[in-house]
């Protein structure tokens, strides 16, 4: 090695040195995160209406009302309820919401129809800020052929 490259070298060290020297280790703050936001619990049918499990399916002509459970903070949200009739695959309503400076511990949902709901079974997707964050099916039955036993 000869005498400039010696120096190139040893400038290189110099500098390298100096800079990792400026380097100030930030001192290291406890981060103070709220609790994200997210789904707790579901509840379709009467048994959001009524909140405990009521025997039965979903009557035909009553509302499918759709209950949610949300814990943690955040300045806002977007809330989506999608109700989807499995036989066709079809969806039979979509709802949305949209929480800005403060989210509710609870949130519902009611799907109502003009005629009586279509016999079967439907699937509730909840979306939370554009993510699936719970599902649940509710078999929806007309009042004669929930009564007859």
């Amino acid at each position: 090695m000869d005498a400039t490259a010696m120096r190139r070298l040893m400038l290189v060290l110099v500098l390298l040195v100096g800079l990792s020297a400026c380097q100030k280790e930030q001192p290291s703050v406890p981060s103070q995160t709220k609790p994200a936001v997210k789904i707790v619990e579901l509840k379709v049918g009467q048994m959001a209406v009524e909140g405990s499990p009521v025997d039965g399916p979903q009557q035909a002509d009553k509302p499918i009302v759709v209950t949610v459970q949300i814990t943690g903070e955040a300045s806002s949200a977007i809330l989506e309820a999608k109700l989807i009739e499995l036989k066709t695959g079809r969806s039979a309503g979509l709802q949305t919401v949209t929480f800005s400076k403060s989210i509710p511990s609870e949130h519902s949902f009611v799907f109502k129809r003009e005629s009586v709901w279509p016999e079967g079974r439907y699937l509730v997707e909840v979306k939370l800020n554009g993510k699936l964050a719970a599902q649940q099916d509710v078999d929806v039955m007309s009042v004669n052929a929930g009564t007859a036993r």
